[in-house]
């Protein structure tokens, strides 16, 4: 491997950890909303102790979500903390669903961080929250 490849390489892990670093932090008084369980691992994976939110156990599935079922969920989320991240995957349905969750919490009063995660995705270079679960080795 080339040195600057590795020097990229390492300078992309570093920006990953603090970001994850920053997700941690910030997790303090806020709800991280994820699709599923296997989100929730993989974030856990990477050291990220939440009060998590699955948009799954809601029978909010990213291929069947309505509005009404945002606005449902949403007001579950602020009355358990004013403070959102959202940690949905960056794929075509993930970026609905983030649009949608996030226009329904706001609607409830609360804050909402979509860029913490669509950073750390992209950092990553994944589309889905799983697949960060890859990585706890490598930024631990």
């Amino acid at each position: 491997m080339k040195i600057s490849k590795k020097i990229m390489l390492i300078k992309s892990s570093r920006e990953l950890r603090e970001l994850i670093s920053k997700l941690k932090s910030s997790c303090v008084d806020a709800v991280v909303v994820v699709e599923g369980e296997s989100d929730k691992q993989a974030l856990q994976a990477l050291g990220v102790e939440a009060d998590y939110f699955l948009l799954q156990k809601q029978k909010f599935a990213t291929g069947s979500f309505t509005k009404s079922g945002a606005l449902e969920c949403a007001e579950k989320i602020a009355n358990r903390s004013k403070r959102a991240i959202l940690m949905l995957d960056y794929d075509r349905a993930g970026k609905k669903l983030t649009s949608v969750m996030k226009t329904a919490l706001q609607r409830q009063g609360a804050h909402v961080d979509t860029s913490l995660g669509r950073l750390i995705l992209t950092k990553a270079n994944v589309s889905h929250v799983e697949g960060l679960r890859k990585l706890a080795n490598l930024i631990s």
